[in-house]
């Protein structure tokens, strides 16, 4: 007679695999099951968990080729999954490129490129294997739940740059995308991610408007969307983000006006506008922005005359307006040089004209005024408009 199997018997520990796959299968085979998360019996104990996310963290190295940078740099084994619980977790086996919190779930993921050639010049561009490259694999990475920070810089990752299904990491507190080759537009649903506080998707080539939900993050204190291929206006709800102190937008194809309600980011300490088409003044409400340390606006095509409410914001540092389509008299040296934390004034390639301010003796602030209408050789270019 065969001996009683009991719940423990080696036969439900074969299920386990299975359990995985179950869990990882929907993202593989689309529309097979509905859109929600649908609970799988027995899943949700510690152990099953564990084992959930490193099916996870297994699945973004695939994503990326098993790139040595995981295997053989980082300790990432593919390892049987019928091994013991405490010796297959990925926070007990030091898994490099992450960080796990108290409860021993993984909080985040940090692939920064300057980091991977440090250890090895190999992963660096143009060598071999080179960068990451692939596609962040989304809906494979679900069981991520407590992910807080995800770190993917100065690689070569493609693919959509924020999926429709981001709503499913709600404790993500840092994207940083910084320098990849991800593509756009960026969906509404970013509005679900509360906890947000930096989105550094800069240098990729993300496409469409700000989504609205943007401006819902009311704990964004970095948002940063330079060098991209984004266009449309300026959204006026920006203004909502009362804990920003980065706001680059630079490169882009954005065009004003600009919103006087950003008057409101009396936290703000750096404003990117780099080559947009804003086509009017600097809004007086501007002067709201009372931590403005580095206003930089080159090649944007501001007209009217020079901002000199900028000169009564008291943390100022850096004002960068070369290029655009100022005009008329800069003011006087006392006034245009009063505030003491100036190091940087550049105003060339405007239409700036009478005579050139004098730096007081004893200061060091870096003037730039060049090929503007300026006493006594005004720029060719004054003569012809």
């Amino acid at each position: 007679m065969a001996p009683r199997r009991t719940p423990h018997s080696p036969r439900l520990g074969a299920l386990q695999p299975l359990l995985l796959v179950l869990l990882v299968l929907p993202s593989m085979l689309p529309g097979c099951l509905p859109q929600e998360i649908v609970p799988i019996p027995g899943f949700g104990t510690p152990e099953k968990i564990a084992m959930a996310e490193k099916a996870a963290l297994l699945a973004f190295a695939a994503a990326f080729r098993n790139h040595p940078i995981f295997g053989q740099y980082g300790g990432w084994a593919n390892v049987s999954l019928g091994m013991s619980y405490e010796t297959s977790r990925p926070c007990v086996q030091f898994w490099k490129w992450i960080t796990c919190d108290e409860e021993g779930r993984v909080n985040s993921i940090d692939m920064d490129n300057a980091a991977m050639v440090a250890l090895n010049p190999a992963f660096a561009r143009g060598r071999k294997p080179g960068p990451l490259k692939g596609v962040i694999p989304w809906r494979q990475m679900r069981a991520l739940g407590n992910l807080q920070l995800l770190r993917v810089v100065g690689n070569d990752v493609s693919g959509p740059v924020l999926p429709g299904i981001i709503f499913r990491f709600p404790k993500l507190k840092e994207i940083m995308f910084l320098d990849n080759k991800m593509v756009g537009p960026m969906p509404n649903t970013v509005s679900a991610l509360k906890s947000l506080q930096k989105l550094d998707v800069s240098m990729n080539r993300i496409t469409g408007a700000i989504p609205p939900g943007i401006a819902t993050l009311t704990s964004l204190t970095w948002l940063a969307l330079s060098q991209n291929r984004m266009s449309g206006v300026l959204p006026a709800a920006l203004g909502n983000l009362r804990q920003l102190r980065k706001l680059d937008l630079g490169g882009n194809g954005f065009r004003g006006p600009m919103p006087p309600s950003w008057g409101a980011l009396k936290r703000l300490e750096l404003i990117n506008l780099q080559k947009l088409n804003l086509g009017g003044p600097v809004p007086a409400a501007w002067l709201g922005m009372v931590s403005m340390k580095h206003f930089v606006a080159p090649a944007a095509r501001i007209r009217g005359r020079f901002p000199s409410g900028l000169l009564r914001l008291s943390q100022i540092s850096d004002i960068i307006l070369y290029n655009n389509r100022l005009w008329g008299p800069l003011p006087p040296a006392r006034q245009l040089f009063a505030p003491h934390t100036l190091t940087q004034l550049d105003v060339r390639g405007n239409y700036l004209n009478g005579s050139v301010p004098k730096v007081p003796a004893g200061r060091l602030i870096d003037f730039k005024y060049f090929s503007n209408c300026f006493l006594p050789k005004p720029s060719p270019k004054c003569t012809r408009s």
